[in-house]
């Protein structure tokens, strides 16, 4: 049975319309486990953003080791693999601890920037 890492049963899956979520075996196992399963509407990746921006992390990264190895785009499969892979090993450390927390760095006003529409702050911490 599927479960979440907090022992909860999943009652409802939402993917895409893509072959391998919509397919007769899933279906049958959905059905058999008491799995609702929803499909976003076709051609609208604004219903998935999260998948939508991790896949562009994936296909930016393998794109910048084939390019870095001067490798042949032929191999453009396992750079993604290999992407996914360490992405998916990499410790990421919370700076902030939930968003009702500050997120800012308390920091001294310089002055304007003279080209740009910002400001110059000063921050100890870099």
């Amino acid at each position: 049975m599927i479960q979440v890492r907090l022992n909860v049963p999943v009652r409802r899956i939402r993917t895409d319309n893509g072959t391998e979520f919509v397919n007769q075996t899933l279906r049958d196992y959905y059905e058999e486990v008491g799995i609702s399963h929803e499909t976003s509407v076709a051609r609208s990746p604004q219903q998935n953003g999260v998948v939508e921006r991790r896949n562009q992390t994936l296909i930016e990264a393998a794109r910048t080791m084939l390019i870095y190895a001067q490798a042949s785009l032929f191999l453009g499969a396992e750079a993604v693999a290999t992407a996914c892979f360490t992405q998916n090993r990499s410790i990421i450390r919370l700076r902030h601890g939930n968003k009702f927390q500050p997120k800012a760095d308390i920091g001294i006003f310089i002055s304007y920037a003279p080209t740009k529409k910002a400001f110059r702050i000063y921050n100890r911490r870099t």
